[in-house]
């Protein structure tokens, strides 16, 4: 009885500890959300900014799935979550000073932010994997937790406005680098959450297979699905700061509508719980896309102020709740326990790839055209990957005879 006794407050001091770092770690990652619009600040073309962006897109395809299998290796998400993120945010602290070098070459330039992310991207794969796994394992409210890190988005996110209006970019990056020293502190005093023994007793090292992910048939066409909608995700994310240009609003604007999208994720996250009893996650990625699908096509059409605008991504903040609830939790649902920080890992690194065809096919279209018909054309590209989704669980269910995982 004692044990039985323990075992809330335990699990209550763990889910502050989650709830805090959550908090901690999205305020602080908000500081450093900049880096198109100081390129911008440089004089980069958007071509050239989506070249950039799926150059780093590309070295995030590769080290994703390499630190996911670390942490699947060595049974710990913690210590390579730190590793990640002490590397990464060094290198980040640098890259005004990095860019500004006068002798310093495009080449040398890209090598150097591709170290960067080499480190900082996978860190955020891994954040989302650790609390993924642990509410998972102790049957706590994923969304709830997860929700105090949009919070923490939101609030940066309004605070700095005014010094970024009043002093540039430049300055985010040391500044959310050295306050990265706060998340490492709370992250050793928060329990790291470590794969379940397999049943079997066979040894991690013959159980280990990446590749049998891929025999999974909602596994794969989950990923062919988040394939495309990432494409709208990183797109229209990218590009947000040209669009407002072409309508007359400063690019400094950009910080606080991203924070007021982030608030309007925290209703859909603290609602995941109650909404995955009535309706599986799937069907909540779906819903997800066409609610990306709705904000670019009215961003292209009917976005010609800030408050316009600022309401039309009402409908992406909304998408961004329900996919950040339901899409790493749905392939937490598909994955076998010694992989799952793979699987994670593979579905960031497809994120990854379609940041590469999102970014250059974004920044050629604003360059050559406009930034609202790039909306327009990921509008329907967002429509496309809801439908897609929809098509693959009605054929695995009707065609296949196999039953998709219902919820979680």
């Amino acid at each position: 009885m004692g044990k039985l006794r323990l075992r809330r407050p335990v699990i209550e001091s763990a889910w502050l500890r989650f709830t805090v770092l959550q908090f901690v770690y999205w305020f602080v990652m908000a500081i450093g959300n900049y880096q198109t619009v100081y390129l911008q600040s440089r004089g980069y073309t958007a071509t050239t900014i989506g070249l950039i962006n799926a150059v780093l897109s590309a070295v995030t395809i590769m080290a994703t799935p390499v630190w996911g299998m670390i942490s699947d290796r060595i049974r710990s998400i913690r210590r390579v979550f730190l590793l990640t993120l002490i590397v990464g945010s060094v290198l980040f602290a640098f890259i005004p000073a990095i860019i500004g070098l006068p002798v310093l070459s495009a080449p040398l330039m890209l090598v150097y932010l591709s170290l960067v992310y080499f480190f900082r991207n996978p860190a955020n794969a891994m954040m989302d994997n650790w609390l993924v796994r642990y509410s998972n394992q102790k049957g706590v409210d994923y969304g709830s937790i997860r929700s105090f890190g949009s919070l923490g988005y939101a609030i940066c996110g309004v605070l700095i406005a005014g010094a970024v209006s009043s002093f540039g970019t430049a300055w985010t990056f040391p500044v959310c680098s050295a306050m990265m020293a706060l998340v490492v502190a709370m992250s050793l005093r928060t329990d790291d959450a470590k794969p379940v023994a397999p049943a079997t007793g066979a040894p991690a090292r013959e159980a280990f297979n990446p590749l049998t992910l891929f025999k999974n048939y909602y596994f794969t066409t989950f990923l062919a699905f988040s394939l495309l909608l990432y494409i709208v995700i990183n797109s229209a994310a990218a590009f947000l700061p040209y669009l407002l240009e072409e309508v007359g609003v400063s690019s400094s604007r950009y910080g606080l509508i991203t924070a007021y999208m982030a608030t309007l994720e925290i209703p859909m996250l603290l609602a995941a719980r109650p909404l995955r009893r009535r309706a599986p996650l799937f069907a909540l990625c779906i819903a997800s896309g066409f609610c990306y699908a709705a904000a670019c096509l009215l961003l292209g059409t009917c976005a010609h102020s800030l408050g316009m605008i600022v309401a039309i991504e009402t409908l992406s903040g909304v998408g961004s709740g329900l996919l950040i609830a339901s899409a790493a939790n749905y392939i937490y649902t598909l994955t076998p326990e010694n992989l799952k920080a793979t699987g994670q890992s593979i579905f960031v690194a497809v994120t990854a790839l379609s940041g590469i065809a999102g970014n250059l096919i974004g920044g050629a279209v604003v360059d050559v055209l406009s930034a609202p018909l790039l909306y327009c054309i990921m509008g329907v590209t967002g429509l496309i990957s809801a439908l897609f989704l929809l098509g693959t669980i009605v054929i695995g269910a009707k065609l296949l005879k196999q039953s998709p995982p219902e919820r979680a």
